[in-house]
């Protein structure tokens, strides 16, 4: 697998970036309905010969437009950035949210960044996609854009096989299945178990006592922990055991 491009800010995109089927997102927790867009732009740009390239914001623009309700995330940037990746998403653009970017106008935001700096030929989103000042852009907007500046509109439902009438996967719900325990739903809308990332420290040595080995995660982690309770897992050790160099 080729490692996505990252891009923190226009400035970072290549001078001689081809033609790009663009998608828009926070993406947050990379969940079933995000992957029914993203794989379409993965296969769209193969058709078109061109680089499939994620936009997406840090912080959340909650956490930046009303901070006392931004919502804890699902996933940290790298970890949303290394989902992207497994995807076949081939660039992620990372925009900085600031309250100054959040007053461009969808069609400022649309030709900036679509066309001008990344040479969009299709763009694929999800059906409820809002963007610019007020979230006063839609899907409606985004057609007539593309119909003057050279770019088609793709629009998907991001309802997957499986979800009740009515509903649709959203980070909104996952990340209250993770927060209130309910991580076979979680995995469920995610397509996959939820993941929590961080380095092992020692702790109050309580594995001695309970008579089998036990692991503490860093407070400094990445991903969002479930409610307090007992929970089946699988853990994934990265790099060289310091005990034993060869393993």
């Amino acid at each position: 697998m080729v490692a996505v491009q990252r891009w923190y800010g226009p400035d970072d995109i290549p001078t001689d970036l081809g033609p790009t089927v663009v998608t828009l997102g926070n993406f947050d927790g990379v969940h079933r309905g995000h992957r029914e867009v993203l794989t379409r732009v993965v296969r769209e740009a193969a058709e078109r010969d061109a680089l499939p390239v994620a936009v997406t914001f840090e912080p959340h623009p909650i956490a930046v437009l009303y901070p006392d309700r931004a919502p804890a995330a699902v996933m940290s940037l790298e970890q949303r950035l290394d989902a992207l990746e497994s995807v076949g998403i081939g660039a992620v653009l990372v925009i900085e949210f600031t309250a100054e970017f959040a007053q461009q106008t969808p069609e400022e935001f649309v030709r900036s960044t679509f066309v001008e700096a990344l040479g969009a030929t299709a763009v694929v989103v999800g059906k409820d996609t809002r963007f610019g000042v007020r979230n006063s852009g839609d899907v409606e907007t985004l057609r007539r854009l593309g119909a003057t500046d050279g770019f088609d509109v793709i629009a998907l439902d991001d309802i997957g096989e499986g979800v009740a009438v009515g509903a649709r996967w959203s980070s909104t719900q996952l990340r209250a299945e993770i927060l209130a325990g309910n991580v076979a739903h979680a995995a469920q809308i995610l397509g996959r178990p939820d993941r929590v990332t961080g380095t092992v420290v020692h702790g109050d040595h309580r594995g001695r006592e309970l008579g089998y080995p036990t692991a503490n995660l860093s407070q400094d982690h990445e991903g969002l922990v479930p409610a307090d309770g007992v929970y089946a897992g699988w853990l994934l050790r990265l790099g060289v055991d310091p005990s034993d160099p060869d393993r």
